[in-house]
């Protein structure tokens, strides 16, 4: 299971995120597209007395400052703009959001919305003065990652610039895929079942500064290896494939080399003798790794 730990971690981020005070719907969260800004006031890390009586009439408004100031503005702390104004959700009066495009709300893009997250509070539209959650009526500074979805290509790596010794995680969209093999709809149509967990494995072949050919296995071997660790994850939430692993450890880099080129086939998880090369493998994919 070997490069999975990451992505079981990030699970139960996700899962803890839920019983915070703020979070940020959906997650992986597309900041070109609408999204949701929470903070539950009746959670203990919002530490906010004074906003537990908010109602309709005497509302929550954001205050943010990164990954930027809001366009429009967050206005005065004793008078909050008006376009800050947050939304009391409908079965949960405890619980208020902000729906925005998250890019634009900012006036940011993408690379710099992920890279910086989101920092912000809650307040009534007069803050007051005074220092202290007790004399004031906000809640405590939140900080909340973004994490980025799959991109709309058959194949989207993340991050997309990496060493060989970070987490690499490739998104497979299969539906997208030209081999009609590996292609969903081409299966149906010829009467066969789509690809699902365990019936996708990955071939990684990794070039080295010094010119050295590594791989985790030959391709006709891939499916042959024992407790396969090589096979990727089904995401029915997403519809895509995905594996996530740290080039270095897969491969097994001696210390003195280090990976700038990687080769991704994606293999049946079958026997590929006496087979057709294309009915068992798709078209090789390259990432080159660093910063150019």
């Amino acid at each position: 299971m070997r490069g999975f730990i990451t992505l079981f971690i990030s699970s139960i981020c996700y899962t803890q995120l839920w019983a915070q005070a703020a979070y940020v719907s959906p997650v992986p969260t597309n900041v070109n597209k609408l999204a949701k800004i929470y903070v539950d006031v009746s959670q203990p890390d919002c530490n906010c007395p004074n906003l537990q009586d908010a109602s309709q009439e005497d509302p929550l408004y954001i205050w943010t400052w990164s990954p930027s100031e809001p366009v429009v503005g967050n206005g005065m702390w004793d008078s909050s703009n008006e376009d800050m104004r947050m939304q009391q959700d409908a079965d949960n009066p405890n619980l208020w959001y902000m729906e925005v495009i998250i890019t634009d709300f900012y006036g940011v893009d993408d690379a710099t919305a992920y890279e910086n997250g989101l920092s912000y509070l809650a307040k009534k539209k007069d803050g007051l003065s005074g220092g202290s959650n007790e004399t004031e009526n906000k809640s405590n500074d939140f900080n909340v990652d973004l994490i980025a979805p799959p991109c709309e290509d058959k194949v989207c790596p993340h991050p997309q610039v990496i060493t060989d010794e970070d987490y690499f995680t490739l998104y497979y969209d299969i539906a997208q895929e030209s081999n009609s093999n590996f292609n969903p709809d081409s299966l149906i149509n010829t009467g066969m079942s789509p690809l699902v967990d365990g019936d996708v494995l990955i071939h990684v072949k990794g070039i080295t500064d010094l010119g050295n050919v590594l791989q985790n296995a030959s391709q006709s071997n891939v499916w042959a290896q024992v407790d396969n660790e090589y096979s990727l994850i089904w995401d029915e939430d997403q519809q895509v494939f995905y594996y996530t692993f740290i080039p270095r450890n897969l491969l097994f880099v001696a210390d003195d080399e280090t990976i700038v080129e990687l080769q991704i086939t994606f293999i049946k998880n079958t026997d590929p003798s006496g087979l057709l090369p294309n009915s068992w493998r798709t078209d090789r994919e390259t990432y080159y790794l660093g910063c150019n």
